[in-house]
């Protein structure tokens, strides 16, 4: 006869394994972090400005503050993702960076046309989902003479890959092996700080613009030109 399998802790054991494999894989991941210092405070600057207009940090504007709290939520997704990459779950990651990108788009629109942004406020939640799908909403962004941040196609291989299942899926595969749970992967690393950088950065040039943060709007772009020197 074969040996017997391992015995898998299971309960409140099992939540305590994840609790020690998470801090585990952070540990590792931060022993990597400086192969990501210039791209990753960029990402820093642009969450501390989208912070200060979430909390009218600077200035209440008043209203119903519907900016904001589409920056407030933008915030916590910024900081969900940092945190599942930190960890390992490049996957979950990506995913929630997809939401970020979508809800980027509507925070774009939100600036761009109040007219239409009061219309999905008080839209019923049919008429939200007929009139204001991501799709429509990234139409409405560029007729307004703006690229929106998640392009069709960008948000079309962001679903596929990371959100919709297929039969293909595998969890966390990135560049190495698929893995269940977190594991340290540089080109999950990789991906997950570049997609980042690339909708926060978007979204806090957007905010900074409209709030009128120069310094953070002058801070970011020129963190972000050191982003591109360290590329080429």
């Amino acid at each position: 006869m074969g040996e017997k399998p391992e015995v898998i802790p299971t309960g409140l054991e099992h939540l305590a394994l994840i609790r020690h494999g998470a801090m585990f894989v952070a540990g590792e991941t931060a022993a990597n972090l400086d192969d990501f210092k210039i791209n990753n405070d960029a990402i820093g600057s642009a969450l501390n400005a989208i912070y200060q207009a979430a909390t009218c940090h600077r200035k209440c504007h008043g209203g119903p503050h519907i900016f904001e709290s589409l920056c407030g939520r933008a915030y916590n997704l910024g900081c969900a993702a940092y945190n599942l990459t930190i960890f390992g779950l490049y996957d979950e990651a990506l995913n929630l960076i997809r939401g970020l990108g979508e809800l980027t788009n509507l925070v774009m629109l939100s600036a761009l046309d109040g007219a239409k942004i009061q219309e999905w406020i008080h839209a019923s939640r049919e008429d939200r989902m007929k009139h204001f799908g991501p799709a429509k909403v990234r139409r409405m962004v560029k007729a307004k003479g703006m690229d929106p941040c998640a392009t069709d196609k960008w948000y079309s291989e962001m679903s596929e890959s990371y959100t919709h299942v297929t039969p293909s899926t595998q969890p966390n595969f990135h560049g190495g092996s698929a893995f269940v749970g977190g594991k340290l992967e540089k080109e999950g690393m990789k991906e997950c700080f570049g997609a980042l950088l690339y909708v926060l950065v978007t979204l806090a040039l957007f905010v900074c613009r409209f709030f009128e943060y120069d310094d953070l709007f002058a801070e970011i772009k020129g963190k972000l030109q050191k982003v591109s020197q360290d590329q080429t």
